[in-house]
């Protein structure tokens, strides 16, 4: 069975990007951190079985440039569509599952996500109709379907700590099977910084392989 990962991503635009943020470290600043975001996620996530896909926001030509520039020829990219996020979500598992048999949709607010939950995902897709990694603000990082369900991403309080339980409600309500990952966290706000940081260094000195390198370049380089 086929396997398609794919990743939204936003052009790292200050004022665009990380505004929660950016609001305490400024525009700029937030900007580079998500683009170190980016990069660690788009290079850790390489070499696996699975297809990828970045899907890009804004869905302009200039942007694809920007991301063709910014990770190479060889990388599949499409453009993000329109609508808030349940409609994007809804359209890329569509234009997902004509790839693929298993597809699986994550962002790039989790700089330190393992890989090994991805693998998870794809694996518990064949015996279960969706997967879901919870963040501990009540989303989740992760989603993934082996058939087309709409019904999950309908009537969602979207950035709210209730989209984990909504999402659940809608996927009991279509009799859909479900497998659970390990929970994990974003970094939206200011406080979310200390999680990270903190848990870096831990890696550091555990003497355990950085999962993400610029990231920890720029939060080296920022420190208070």
């Amino acid at each position: 069975m086929s396997q398609l990962l794919i990743i939204f991503a936003k052009q790292p635009m200050p004022g665009c990007v990380k505004t929660r943020l950016g609001a305490v470290i400024g525009m700029s600043q937030a900007a580079k951190l998500y683009a170190a975001f980016c990069e660690d996620l788009f290079s850790r996530l390489q070499d696996h079985p699975w297809n990828r896909v970045i899907t890009f926001a804004p869905a302009d030509d200039a942007t694809e440039a920007f991301f063709r520039n910014w990770t190479g020829a060889h990388e599949v990219l499409w453009r993000q569509p329109a609508g808030h996020l349940g409609n994007r979500l809804t359209d890329c598992f569509s234009q997902g599952f004509d790839e693929a048999s298993r597809v699986v949709i994550i962002g790039s607010d989790a700089p330190t996500l393992p890989a090994e939950f991805i693998s998870q995902a794809f694996a518990a897709l064949e015996h279960v109709d969706c997967v879901l990694g919870p963040t501990m603000d009540g989303g989740y990082y992760l989603v993934g379907l082996r058939r087309p369900l709409p019904e999950l991403f309908t009537e969602i309080d979207w950035s709210t700590s209730t989209v984990l339980q909504q999402t659940i409600d809608r996927l009991a309500a279509v009799e859909g099977s479900l497998h659970l990952l390990p929970p994990w966290y974003d970094v939206d706000e200011a406080r979310d910084l200390d999680l990270l940081r903190g848990h870096l260094r831990a890696m550091e000195l555990a003497e355990q392989q950085c999962p993400a390198p610029r990231t920890l370049q720029w939060l080296t380089s920022h420190e208070s």
